[in-house]
């Protein structure tokens, strides 16, 4: 309200100013749900350019609600799959160590 009165010469209610800055906020953070909607889109063109891609979107339904929401969205592409498998000894081994403490285990 006060920048609004120092710079452009005008007064502003408390509400008109609240009003603004919703607005203002909405445009620099978008629209969330509709951001959510695009995760499909998004899964189903990362498999139609290469058939090897995956991606699982995981939605969940709370409790007493009708709307499902968004849980997980996981993605592997083909070229990260066949460059792990290519790179990766086909055999991961564990070596043990002995800790001590002061509680003898």
């Amino acid at each position: 309200m006060d920048d609004a009165r120092f710079k452009y010469g005008i007064g502003i209610s408390l509400v008109v100013a609240w009003k603004a800055r919703m607005l203002a906020r909405g445009i620099l953070d978008g629209d969330a749900i509709r951001q959510y909607s695009y995760l499909k889109t998004y899964g189903d063109e990362l498999k139609r350019t290469c058939v090897g891609n995956s991606y699982k979107l995981i939605l969940k339904r709370p409790q007493g609600l009708f709307l499902l929401r968004f849980r997980s969205f996981y993605t592997c592409l083909e070229g990260c799959k066949l460059e792990f498998k290519k790179a990766c000894r086909p055999i991961i081994g564990l070596d043990g160590c002995h800790l001590k403490s002061k509680f003898g285990e």
